[in-house]
């Protein structure tokens, strides 16, 4: 079947034939296929949104310009989907996208977000990781001191610490684990402070651990 075939038939009402044409498109795995395939990054039927994901990243390097391209008029929120496509690309050039959304309404997509940003790992993305850190949402701020500590920068050691003396146990937890990742000594204190004084046995063993790392 003709490329120009095969992108008609993204448009076909049957989710069943979009479908299988996806899976047809990454086969021909050129950059007109990637064109075609970021269209249904905003298919009603949310299992079309994650299969078109899925292929997006199969096709890899080709993908990244038409889904910028495509992103750069995106209106509303960006979900999951796209987030984890743009992590999953290391599309440097998506960090605008998603720096842009760090207010989004949902704690999921929030999340999403810090989690493309610490695949992503450019130095562009500590703005935004450090923002998400203090979110009112533990599952985002855990989201993104998991990013800080695989990325270890230093700049994040201040903003851990900080997170220490979070109410959220996890949240501690996270924030003890990433430092310790990242190996700062300016953290020892703190983290032999947070061992000594917390009840929670995983956050205090979190912190054992990271002092043991640095």
């Amino acid at each position: 079947m003709a490329i120009s075939d095969l992108i008609a038939n993204l448009q076909h009402p049957d989710p069943k034939v979009r479908s299988a044409t996806i899976e047809q498109l990454v086969r021909v795995g050129t950059e007109s296929a990637a064109g075609a395939l970021v269209f249904l990054l905003a298919d009603p039927e949310p299992e079309i949104r994650v299969k078109a994901k899925e292929a997006l990243t199969a096709l890899g390097k080709a993908a990244i310009e038409p889904v910028i391209r495509y992103l750069a008029n995106w209106e509303g929120s960006i979900g999951t989907v796209i987030p984890e496509l743009l992590g999953d690309l290391g599309a440097q050039a998506g960090v605008d996208i998603l720096l842009k959304h760090l207010s989004e309404k949902e704690e999921e997509v929030r999340a999403a977000i810090a989690r493309a940003l610490g695949k992503i790992g450019t130095e562009k993305v500590l703005p935004g990781l450090l923002e998400l850190l203090r979110d009112f949402n533990p599952k985002v701020q855990i989201a993104a001191a998991e990013a800080l500590g695989e990325l270890g920068f230093s700049e994040a050691v201040n903003p851990l610490i900080d997170e220490l003396q979070d109410d959220n146990p996890a949240v501690r937890r996270a924030a003890a684990a990433a430092l310790g990742k990242i190996g700062d000594k300016s953290a020892a204190l703190f983290l032999s402070q947070l061992s000594a004084k917390e009840n929670i046995l995983d956050v205090r063993q979190a912190a054992e651990k990271a002092l043991e790392e640095i």
